[in-house]
């Protein structure tokens, strides 16, 4: 399957993980498959095992619920994304430009997991209306809000406690945006990223 994430990978080639385990995750990579190629709509427990050669019923045994599987895609998308991110804020610990690989963290995982980005902006639409979807939502952003936080701090650190706050909560505004015309307005990520930290540093003193 096009763009296995290494999280997935690993538990897949794991010694240590169960058939059952390994089958779950089988279906949760192709939901993301299914709905990228299909829609939300069109996206069934019979659709998606036929991408990896099971029946509904099977589908059906791991996840009771439609929602399920989706919370299940973004629990996964958002653990992956969150290893890409640390990932590459660990090569850079004594760099003051960490905030600066945080955004291109985010470049890297638009370009190379654009299936990924796809359902996870999905999931902020579902989140308008559906209680359990609007909670995992919040806490996912606050999370996302509270690691840009503290590199602000880093970046800058004779800013105002209210600095930090007001300036974390637009680069995390602005990075999302960035995400969002990266996959819906089709703007080049080479292009859209770099103006993305102009931007940013037009924030600092």
């Amino acid at each position: 399957m096009a763009n296995l994430n290494e999280t997935a990978h690993a538990l897949l080639n794991s010694k240590t993980a169960s058939k059952g385990e390994k089958r779950k995750v089988d279906i949760i990579l192709a939901t993301i498959k299914s709905i990228n190629d299909l829609g939300i709509e069109k996206t069934t427990f019979e659709s998606i095992g036929k991408y990896i050669g099971i029946h509904k019923a099977h589908v059906a045994y791991h996840f009771k619920k439609k929602d399920d599987l989706i919370l299940a895609a973004i629990e996964l998308i958002t653990l992956h994304s969150q290893a890409l991110v640390i990932s590459r804020l660990e090569k850079y610990k004594n760099s003051k430009q960490r905030l600066f690989h945080y955004v291109d963290a985010h470049q890297f995982w638009v370009e190379k997991y654009t299936d990924h980005v796809t359902v996870f902006l999905l999931f902020f639409h579902l989140s308008t209306y559906r209680r359990e979807f609007k909670v995992m939502g919040q806490n996912i952003k606050q999370a996302g809000w509270e690691r840009i936080k503290g590199l602000v701090k880093e970046h800058q650190s004779d800013l105002k406690p209210s600095e930090v706050k007001l300036i974390a909560t637009s680069i995390q505004q602005m990075i999302q945006s960035a995400v969002i015309d990266s996959v819906s307005v089709e703007q080049k990520t080479s292009l859209v990223f770099p103006q993305l930290k102009k931007q940013i540093k037009r924030l600092f003193h």
